[in-house]
């Protein structure tokens, strides 16, 4: 999202008046607005800190996320409520290297992918899971890929019981 646009959008939502490139524009009626989430990787992060949203990094590792809230917190001057997401391949039915295939289209190896997806048992999906809360992460959203989703959202909700 241009930087322009991070300026107009909280007064957008509220309703109050705007110039969007030459045009006056007023959303009416006017919304509480809600959290705003900034997506991506580092440099998303500085987007975020710079406008005083949250951060919503995908597929960090914990040692990433921890130096990326350290980082926005000095920027901003406060520390942010980051929401992680992780690519989830719970329990037996997952095909990991088709999505660690797939994840190369968001500009990482196979070999990162796969280190940074959520595999196995509840149990090792939990060790996971704690390592990204305690990098930070206020929430993590898992990405369900392979096999039913429900049965991956039943393994996470496992997982996340464990931790």
């Amino acid at each position: 999202m241009h930087h322009a646009a991070l300026d107009l959008l909280p007064g957008l939502v509220s309703g109050q008046a705007a110039n969007v490139d030459g045009t006056d524009v007023t959303l009416a009626p006017g919304a509480t607005v809600p959290p705003i989430l900034i997506g991506g990787g580092l440099p998303a992060m500085r987007r975020a800190a710079e406008h005083g949203f949250g951060w919503y990094p995908a597929f960090l590792p914990p040692s990433d996320l921890a130096a990326g809230i350290r980082e926005f917190t000095e920027r901003a001057g406060r520390p942010v409520e980051v929401t992680a997401q992780v690519a989830m391949g719970l329990g037996a039915g997952a095909d990991l290297d088709a999505q660690a295939r797939m994840l190369t289209g968001y500009g990482m190896s196979e070999e990162y992918a796969r280190a940074r997806m959520l595999t196995g048992s509840p149990a090792q999906a939990a060790e996971h899971l704690g390592a990204l809360f305690d990098a930070g992460a206020a929430r993590v959203v898992g990405l369900p890929f392979g096999g039913d989703w429900r049965v991956q959202a039943d393994l996470l909700s496992d997982a996340a019981a464990r931790r």
